[in-house]
């Protein structure tokens, strides 16, 4: 299994790419599931935007503002063991799993640089 965490600056852009891969059809409806040709599954979650997560506890009647994150937010999960992933335009920013090592965790890098992605990150559109 593979996954992609996928981010884009505006929403048009998003589903621009997602018509060319094949994860919106004809009616523009999101497509959240299909086969590749080159063997295995994919599963789509187009989360859009994503809010930071609020960790202490809030007055009710005065809640704090929500803050969302940077753009709009998916994520896409392969099964099985293609050749090839579906590739998004370079207008999307890809973040990755690099696994790890007995003595080092696995973690999400951004697809292009390799820089560590935000922790959160791991949390977009986690697919049960």
């Amino acid at each position: 299994m593979r996954e992609i965490v996928f981010n884009s600056g505006d929403y048009a852009t998003l589903l621009a790419d997602a018509k060319k891969l094949g994860f919106i059809d004809a009616d523009g409806n999101i497509v959240t599931n299909g086969v590749l040709e080159d063997g295995g599954g994919w599963f789509l979650n187009i989360c859009g935007l994503i809010y930071e997560t609020i960790t202490e506890p809030v007055d009710i009647e005065n809640p704090p503002p929500l803050i969302a994150k940077e753009g709009y937010w998916g994520r896409l999960r392969v099964n099985g063991t293609p050749k090839s992933m579906p590739e998004f335009s370079n207008a999307i920013t890809q973040y990755v799993y690099q696994t790890g090592t007995a003595k080092t965790p696995g973690k999400w890098v951004n697809a292009a640089t390799k820089d560590p992605a935000p922790d959160w990150v791991a949390d977009v559109g986690v697919i049960a």
